[in-house]
């Protein structure tokens, strides 16, 4: 994007030999060396006509003094990881396999349907419109279906218990299916810790964010709204299943505010943000 932004050129010659392995992958798939000197050439003209728009912009101290001594600190997090308690980890997908079930039973309990699918929005429409009539002035959307998405049924739970338990065992479904089982798929089989990618000047608001991982993804409190144990545990299963240690837990903060901090402020050496997991606190 760069190269055609400033040098009106495209370095993508679809070489199938570029490179598209990871950091840590153990495969051989390095990078066709002609490919690699076109782009350092490139790098080099760009970087030039980058470096005299800060200087115009006024922003090269802030760049100097924050955001390149900044990249070596992500660096060595991305390298050093967060180390994961697997056990805990499984422990909690078990508990909420069985929150699922659970749920999934009083839902057909209360809905008088035994085979009722549970997890179909077209069954549970049907269910709460047509058979339970949980609100006659409903009407169907323009495709034929009744809606059942949560703003909906939200609009409801005070009328019929069935509700909270449809969007407890939806919160649960999503958390497992989400966040708990593809999670291990990003646990290095060399160290046994995730090595999240921090994108430094990705977001338009300025705040640091994580990719594969998505780290700030994870809930801290559950999904709003639900109630179950998918809610009430949801900070202490998957947040604490960050190993304690060097590399470990997880850091933490609603929305990605640690992340902010470190980037603007450059708290991260303080002791707060540190030691408050150990304390089984957030970092604020």
């Amino acid at each position: 994007i760069l190269a055609k932004s400033y040098l009106g050129t495209s370095l993508d010659d679809g070489a199938k030999g570029d490179f598209t392995g990871t950091l840590f992958s153990d495969e051989d798939s390095a990078p066709q060396p002609s490919s690699k000197i076109k782009e350092a050439a490139a790098i080099m003209q760009i970087s030039a006509r980058i470096w005299n728009e800060m200087k115009e912009a006024g922003v090269v101290r802030l760049y100097e003094k924050m955001e390149e001594p900044l990249i070596r600190v992500l660096s060595s997090m991305e390298r050093v990881g967060v180390k994961i308690d697997l056990e805990s980890l499984k422990d909690f997908a078990d508990s909420l396999r069985a929150e699922i079930a659970e749920k999934e039973a009083l839902v057909r309990k209360l809905s008088g349907e035994p085979s009722l699918n549970v997890g179909s929005p077209k069954q549970i429409g049907e269910v709460l419109f047509e058979k339970m009539k949980i609100d006659p002035k409903a009407r169907k959307s323009a495709r034929g279906s009744w809606s059942t998405d949560e703003e909906t049924l939200l609009e409801y739970a005070d009328k019929n218990p069935i509700i909270e338990a449809i969007l407890d065992y939806r919160a649960a479904k999503k958390l497992l299916s989400t966040y708990i089982e593809p999670f291990p798929d990003y646990i290095s089989e060399q160290d046994g810790r995730v090595h999240t990618t921090f994108n430094q000047a990705l977001t338009s608001t300025g705040r640091l964010s994580s990719s594969n991982p998505n780290l700030q993804n994870i809930p801290i409190q559950g999904f709003p709204g639900r109630g179950g144990r998918a809610r009430r545990h949801c900070r202490k299963d998957i947040r604490r299943s960050g190993g304690g240690g060097h590399g470990g837990p997880a850091p933490q903060g609603q929305d990605g505010q640690l992340w902010h901090y470190v980037r603007h402020f450059r708290i991260w050496p303080c002791t707060a943000p540190q030691s408050a997991p150990q304390r089984g606190q957030e970092a604020h």
